[in-house]
């Protein structure tokens, strides 16, 4: 009897073969996951996002597990969170200059998000990302990076590696802490943004 490729048969013969992959039709990969703890409050910059720019009081915007945590690091997408529900979406993927290209967003929805996105090295301190925080009571706060002007130095977050892993970064995960010390809601407000966080099971193609 001839089978056809799309045959039971031969589906199972396949799982047979492959030993330690799934063999449900149904088999879907692992929810990315991610852990936050990050704040958006006043800095030390005279006029520039001190009290007098900064009006709004530090507090976590948002928190999710415990980024350093050995036990309960991560949460995943679609878990419940603060009377709501947990939105991950990430990518990590290699980039053609040996780096990676990471965009990496949680919301807790109705409530708090926060979003980054740009490109890494694998190794040091890295800049050019942009870091965006959001929260329904008082609005988004971003860092978009500005090069380098005449006599003005570039203007831009910077983000570091978990100290103690290795990689800190691959396809499909990173860990990091990301601090943006203009992040900017309108001309009469720019505060400070951090987050340390861990992005993993995402995307990474």
């Amino acid at each position: 009897m001839r089978l056809s490729k799309k045959s039971p048969l031969v589906f199972a013969a396949a799982c047979v073969a492959w030993i330690g992959i799934g063999c449900s039709s149904n088999d879907k990969p692992s929810s990315p996951r991610a852990g936050i703890a990050s704040t958006v409050g006043t800095g030390t910059e005279a006029g520039v996002n001190d009290g007098t720019k900064c009006t709004i009081a530090n507090e976590a915007w948002p928190t999710v597990g415990d980024p350093e945590s050995t036990t309960n690091p991560t949460l995943a997408d679609g878990d419940a969170l603060d009377q709501s529900t947990l939105a991950v979406t990430c990518t990590v993927k290699p980039a053609a200059d040996g780096g990676f290209f990471v965009d990496g967003m949680v919301e807790i929805q109705g409530q708090s998000s926060f979003h980054i996105v740009g490109n890494v090295s694998p190794s040091g301190p890295q800049t050019g990302l942009t870091g965006t925080w959001s929260k329904s009571n008082a609005g988004t706060f971003q860092q978009v990076p500005q090069p380098a002007q005449g006599a003005k130095p570039a203007d831009t977050c910077t983000m570091t590696y978990r100290a103690g892993v290795n990689p800190p970064v691959t396809a499909g995960r990173i860990w990091g802490t990301i601090i943006c010390p203009h992040a900017f809601h309108d001309a009469a407000h720019t505060c400070e943004g951090t987050a340390e966080f861990r992005f993993e099971n995402c995307t990474q193609e």
